[in-house]
């Protein structure tokens, strides 16, 4: 091989290397996320059907702005609707849980990186395209007052398609298509969901996220109601179990009106110390917060139970956060504290109790069996709220936060 030959195929080996390279790069994009990690850190999960699609160019970059009809919301927006536009062909605020909602004419828009301007075009690994007339389930995520985007981009993208002779509805996830690197086995596999049959699919979506009970209290001399979770299900949760059992709390404190509910993660103590387990669950749930892996609350811990309902206790030890003293929701580190705290405001501070249990596919009462009639009858009122809210109607449940008794 002469000098000239060898220096051409060094540089030959030279593009081969840089190619694989990007190959594997790409392949190596997003974190894998599981399908109940996707349904947890979501902001909102809806079934769409594209209208439209549109690039501009802005800020030296192309963006795609793709339009969505909201056909069905699986999980309603922990930030509210300001994302959603209801002004289209007259629309209501009422988004029916049975895909009736299409002709109200509410719509979302999704701005995304990359698209074709002209004899430009743009495009960015794992960003998914749509096209008018495509019907998709979405795993939507989102700050609050920000646009929404696809969490986990390919992976938060599920796409619906019909049999042209039967009509019948399959699901599957984009990210499913393609291998991604699972550091568990240390290797490239395909995952995820493929040709799944809609039920199945819709199934899967209302029962992903972990069961967990709530005691709703009303304490005499606590000015608002109190959320305990969990005293009855889960004994002795891990963190994800935690970041889990929040989630399901702040989503019942929006459905009985609270908008941005105040969460106290309980343990002995207001600090962070590696002996205790508990302070260090609380630090990373406020963590994951903060990062948008628990939405629609404001998380604070660890908190002590004094600190975390009394403000004059929280000023005595020099607590400054926005939790301290009016709290709405407790997380307890388990099963046991969780059960005798509930317990002590009904028997001891004469509190008035009701539970529920969240993240099945319907709402399910429990209380203790030695609660009397009352506390049975407001557990099944807010089951009947949640029901009704799972099926996009209007909310009724503000009133409950002044008082059980009336």
């Amino acid at each position: 091989m002469s000098r000239a030959n060898g220096k051409q195929f060094l540089w030959i080996l030279f593009f081969i290397a840089l190619a694989l390279t990007a190959i594997v790069a790409s392949a190596t994009t997003l974190e894998p996320m599981s399908f109940a990690r996707l349904t947890r850190q979501a902001t909102a999960i809806a079934r769409l059907r594209c209208v439209s699609v549109q690039s501009t160019w802005a800020g030296g970059e192309i963006w795609t702005d793709t339009r969505f009809a909201l056909l069905q919301q699986e999980k309603p927006d922990a930030y509210g609707t300001d994302q959603v536009d209801f002004k289209a062909r007259g629309a209501t605020r009422e988004v029916s849980a049975q895909g009736e909602d299409e002709a109200s004419g509410a719509t979302i828009t999704l701005r995304q990186l990359g698209g074709r301007v002209g004899g430009l075009h743009a495009q960015v690994d794992d960003v998914p395209q749509f096209h008018p007339g495509e019907e998709v389930y979405l795993f939507l995520w989102r700050r609050a007052a920000e646009p929404y985007r696809v969490l986990g981009w390919t992976q938060g993208t599920f796409r619906v398609t019909r049999d042209a002779r039967t009509g019948a509805a399959r699901v599957t996830q984009d990210s499913a298509m393609a291998a991604a690197f699972h550091g568990e086995v240390r290797e490239y596999q395909s995952r995820g969901v493929r040709n799944l049959s809609l039920a199945a699919f819709e199934e899967k979506l209302r029962t992903a996220r972990r069961m967990s009970h709530v005691f709703m209290i009303e304490a005499p001399r606590y000015p608002r109601t109190l959320f305990v979770t969990d005293a009855a299900l889960n004994i002795y949760p891990t963190l994800e179990e935690k970041a889990d059992i929040v989630q399901n709390a702040i989503c019942l404190a929006h459905t009985l009106g609270l908008e941005r509910p105040k969460v106290a993660i309980l343990s002995a103590v207001e600090t962070v110390s590696p002996k205790i387990k508990s302070t260090l669950d609380a630090a990373v749930l406020c963590k994951m917060a903060d990062r948008g892996q628990i939405t629609g609350g404001i998380l604070d811990g660890p908190l002590a139970f004094d600190n975390a309902v009394s403000e004059e206790a929280a000023n005595a030890k020099n607590i400054v956060s926005p939790v301290a003293g009016r709290a709405d929701i407790l997380l307890v580190p388990d099963l046991d504290s969780g059960n005798m705290l509930a317990k002590q405001f009904e028997y001891l501070a004469g509190a008035q109790i009701a539970g529920i249990v969240l993240g099945a596919r319907v709402p399910i009462v429990l209380t203790s069996r030695a609660d009397k009639a009352p506390a049975r009858l407001v557990s099944c009122a807010i089951a009947r709220l949640l029901a009704r809210d799972n099926a996009g109607s209007e909310l009724l449940g503000a009133g409950l936060h002044n008082g059980w008794s009336s």
